[in-house]
């Protein structure tokens, strides 16, 4: 399948800047800058930083580049004070009161979190190599030495052992775990396996479902584990989660995936069926009841009847 997200990436980064630009978006403590700063404090901000990203948890992003283009990133609260100092590889948005920040490149860097006051809950010169995004209270975490993976609290503590090959951020009170090689299974917030780790692949749950793989058949299951449906030989699941009741599918007419020419993009609901039928040469995951769909190199949207619709930039 040929990949043309550059395309409907496009569309959807000058989406977001329109919708940057204007006056009622955003809350109190999240949001674009500009809606969420005072008039006064954003000027001086946007005199400060060469980039402000918008506000999560009462806490946005920001950015200096020097003359070599070299940049560094901390994030200020919504009085533009700074809680993060500038002085980090990288800042992630805040999650739950807690950013995730860098120090050293993605591959060899090491990370730690602050909280959305600026105290540092975790020291970025410790043994982690990869933290993710908090959720549920808690985030997955990678050990530099031993290569496994598990789970901190937001005081930064162990709360599930550091024991896994591979490990997913939670959602929806679960999280996909390896437990070895190519054996995965899902466990709940206290560390308890409550679906076996029988798959070859697994993702993340999404309104109540997730994908997996075994045997080489990709399927949907619940939260029970059972399976809902089986995709048959000549589809597969394009994205990964289900967005508005609907999933991405590519279709290969011959089943044996060797042409691009003979592949398409559609959508089932959560029991499998075909909602919106597979004529797309490429199409995006549902937001807000709209997506981006492609055909002949032309961008457009579609509600979740299929049927097209404005845009809404």
């Amino acid at each position: 399948m040929k990949q043309k997200h550059y395309v409907i990436g496009t569309v959807m980064f000058m989406s977001l800047l329109m919708l940057s630009a204007c006056s009622a978006c955003g809350s109190k403590e999240n949001g674009p800058a500009e809606d969420v700063l005072s008039e006064e404090v954003y000027s001086r901000v946007v005199s400060t930083y060469d980039r402000v990203y918008d506000f999560y948890d009462g806490v946005a992003v920001v950015r200096i580049t020097d003359e070599k283009y070299q940049s560094k990133y901390g994030a200020i609260n919504t009085s533009g004070e700074v809680v993060i100092p500038t002085e980090y590889d990288d800042v992630r948005n805040c999650h739950e009161g807690r950013c995730v920040v860098r120090i050293g490149s993605s591959l060899f860097g090491k990370y730690g979190v602050i909280d959305a006051t600026g105290k540092v809950i975790v020291e970025p010169t410790s043994s982690y190599e990869r933290i993710g995004d908090f959720a549920n209270g808690l985030a997955v975490v990678k050990d530099a030495k031993s290569n496994l993976w598990g789970y901190i609290n937001l005081d930064g503590e162990v709360a599930i052992p550091l024991t896994y090959k591979d490990a997913y951020s939670f959602s929806e009170g679960l999280a996909c775990v390896e437990v070895k090689a190519n054996k995965y299974g899902y466990i709940n917030e206290k560390g308890e396996v409550v679906i076996p780790t029988t798959f070859d692949v697994a993702k993340s749950f999404s309104e109540g479902l997730a994908v997996v793989k075994k045997a080489k058949k990709e399927m949907v299951i619940d939260k029970d584990g059972e399976i809902i449906y089986t995709l048959p030989k000549n589809q597969e699941f394009y994205g990964k989660e289900y967005h508005d009741g609907l999933i991405r599918v590519v279709k290969d007419r011959d089943g044996d995936w060797w042409s691009d020419e003979d592949q398409s993009c559609g959508y089932l609901d959560t029991k499998g069926e075909v909602v919106i039928d597979f004529i797309y040469d490429d199409a995006d995951d549902f937001e807000d009841g709209i997506a981006y769909v492609e055909i002949n190199d032309e961008v457009f949207c579609i509600n979740t009847k299929g049927k097209v619709v404005e845009c809404d930039y």
